[in-house]
């Protein structure tokens, strides 16, 4: 028969890594949340801002995804070697992390900005695709840092600090908006 005391503390520890893993992964989300939000607003009775903005996010979400679903698999094989006491061996599959994420961040730019002439071709009014640009080129390019910040976040939470990748997550986000803001 199952216990729950019996378990009590393995809940307890997966819960204490868990959580800020899911305020990490909502913070993914606020960053565009925030954005349209702040659009929106921009806009006024306007609808074409956000409507350029959601069409910016929607079509470049393919390479984030795409560039998220890469770097998870970091995390487990940073736990196994981890819980092994090779410390060198996780180091170097940091290093080659980088190294892989680098030349994944490049490819996946070069490939996003080369398909901007598509993005005429999807069925929207070309005055939202005309805004949609400049927003969609910016999501583009910060496709670079955001896999090598998954690289760094999926290293931290294979060695179990999940606390780190979490606070830099929600500050980015402060600054997100503070910067939209401005």
């Amino acid at each position: 028969m199952y216990s729950f005391a019996k378990y009590k503390n393995h809940y307890k520890e997966t819960l204490r890594l868990a959580f800020p893993i899911i305020i990490s992964q909502l913070g993914y989300i606020l960053v565009q949340f925030a954005d349209n939000v702040m659009v929106g607003q921009y806009g006024g009775d306007d609808p074409l801002p956000l409507a350029a903005v959601s069409f910016g996010v929607m079509t470049s979400l393919i390479f984030f995804l795409a560039g998220q679903g890469l770097t998870l698999g970091l995390t487990p094989l940073i736990g196994e070697v981890y819980a092994q006491k090779n410390k060198q061996h996780s180091a170097s599959y940091l290093k080659h992390a980088i190294l892989l994420f680098s030349v994944i961040g490049v490819l996946f730019v070069s490939l996003q900005i080369a398909s901007e002439p598509l993005l005429y071709h999807i069925g929207q009014p070309q005055e939202v695709v005309d805004m949609a640009l400049p927003y969609y080129r910016l999501m583009a390019y910060s496709l670079f840092p955001v896999l090598l910040f998954n690289a760094f976040k999926n290293f931290l939470e294979g060695l179990g600090n999940t606390f780190v990748p979490m606070v830099i997550m929600m500050f980015s986000n402060v600054l997100n908006i503070f910067l939209n803001w401005v």
